[in-house]
């Protein structure tokens, strides 16, 4: 599983969680917030279990999906569906039917736990005691930066999950330029420039992540503090990739004179970005650097809103910038 991958993954989980919490209207689903959820031995639960702010503790069964975004996950019983903790941990004593992710969390397997599903821990670790069973595929990321040892570096398969993620990943990067589209061409007009510089703040940003936490962990302002700031990192990368798309499909295609030339960049980097994964070890690499470029230019021109982007606009003028909202003048 690529690098890649893993985050199309993560946008999926997010995307999950957040659908199962707005459309709980269902009586069969669990869904607490600032609570815990406890199963009991011999509860079954027809429906989703989600935990937001709380802790979910399962020791009978779910036939459905169990989530929990800052709490904790303990598995003794049986879940029929996928397993995931958002900034939490997931220890399983039971078996889990679906997928089980920790994000910003740790995955505890225990003796006699069974996923039938692929396993990911992304920025928490995994602890496998022997007698456990994983079935599908297994995926140990640390952060910022996977370790090379713990990822595939050979190429993979497309398949129907990873297309459908790539356009989940369009679809929220069009949203995201619908929101704040001014700010994101600016980042990508100014993409390819002082790029060392830029690749050095992107870098710094990324190394500097886990420091942060641990210092704001130290007093209890801090600690409030944390989950904002992984928040809000977390957007900040996302933002950064988007701008890198639009800037890798100008360059690709040129300036195109349709008032939805944006999207159509938007479309042609996301697709070449997401080709990169296909290529051993270069195309692995050209990702983070890329990502770590994006970054440092969104932090070097003050997230697209800086004075000296706005002057670099004016001189560079129309036929260089993008302004989707503008068509072309006929006669």
């Amino acid at each position: 599983m690529g690098f890649n991958r893993k985050i199309i993954a993560l946008s999926l989980i997010l995307l999950m969680v957040f659908s199962l919490t707005a459309f709980s209207g269902d009586n069969r689903d669990k869904v607490t917030v600032f609570n815990n959820i406890e199963i009991g031995p011999s509860e079954v639960i027809t429906g989703d279990c989600v935990a937001i702010f709380g802790n979910v503790k399962i020791n009978g069964q779910v036939n459905g999906d169990v989530a929990a975004i800052f709490g904790n996950i303990i598995l003794n019983g049986k879940a029929d569906g996928d397993i995931a903790a958002i900034f939490g941990n997931v220890t399983l004593n039971g078996e889990v039917g679906g997928d089980m992710v920790a994000v910003l969390g740790k995955l505890k397997l225990n003796e006699g736990s069974v996923v039938k599903g692929d396993t990911a821990a992304i920025g928490g670790g995994m602890e496998r005691a022997a007698g456990s069973s994983l079935e599908g595929e297994i995926a140990d990321i640390s952060l910022p930066f996977a370790a090379m040892g713990k990822m595939n570096m050979t190429p993979e398969k497309v398949s129907t999950g990873s297309l459908f993620g790539l356009t989940l990943l369009y679809g929220l990067a069009c949203l995201l330029f619908l929101i704040i589209p001014e700010r994101l061409i600016n980042i990508s007009n100014v993409m390819w420039e002082k790029i060392p510089k830029r690749f050095g703040i992107g870098l710094s940003a990324f190394l500097a992540f886990i420091p942060v936490i641990i210092i704001l962990a130290i007093t209890l302002v801090g600690i409030l503090a944390i989950p904002f700031f992984i928040l809000a990192f977390v957007f900040l990368v996302f933002a950064s990739s988007v701008a890198m798309y639009i800037a890798i499909g100008k360059k690709v295609t040129g300036n195109l004179p349709d008032s939805n030339s944006v999207y159509i960049y938007i479309v042609v980097g996301t697709l070449l970005v997401f080709a990169f994964k296909f290529v051993p070890i270069v195309g692995w690499l050209t990702n983070i650097v890329l990502i770590c470029i994006a970054v440092g230019a969104a932090l070097d021109t003050r997230f697209g809103g800086g004075r000296q982007i706005k002057a670099q606009m004016v001189e560079m003028g129309p036929a260089e910038s993008i302004k989707p909202e503008e068509t072309p003048k006929k006669g």
